[in-house]
């Protein structure tokens, strides 16, 4: 299923919450910027406990499109920038190049809230580093 079908899913107030909820965690795994988990504990640090709250599961999902639309639209400046440099010869990306195809970080700037979600993102790998060590 699609990312918008499973978002219409989200919004229908016919759905029980809790499957309004999962429709939301399956949204995230289909546009992670951050990480599965990382992208969840951001979405409630911004939209509210979603799980619990009608409102901030619609905030949450808000939050989700919008960082989602600015990524397809980092897409499309990057591909027609790609299709110029390649018309002029430059058939590789430069190293130092940004990729939004290969980098995860959170869209949306000038949106305040990337480097919030890198931050996240960088205590979820901490975390789970340490489980691991713990684990073993």
């Amino acid at each position: 299923m699609s990312f918008n079908n499973i978002a219409r899913k989200v919004r229908d107030a016919a759905f029980p919450h809790g499957l309004r909820v999962a429709q939301l965690r399956s949204c995230v795994q289909l546009y992670r910027p951050i990480g599965f988990h990382a992208s969840l504990s951001f979405l409630e640090a911004k939209a509210g406990p979603y799980s619990t709250d009608e409102r901030a599961l619609l905030r949450a999902l808000a939050v989700l499109e919008a960082s989602r639309e600015a990524w397809h639209a980092e897409l499309r400046a990057f591909d027609g920038t790609r299709r110029l440099a390649k018309g002029q010869g430059a058939r590789q990306p430069r190293k130092a190049a940004r990729n939004p195809y290969r980098e995860m970080w959170w869209s949306g700037a000038p949106w305040e809230g990337a480097p919030d979600a890198t931050l996240r993102a960088a205590r979820h790998v901490e975390v789970a580093a340490a489980e691991c060590v713990s684990d073993a």
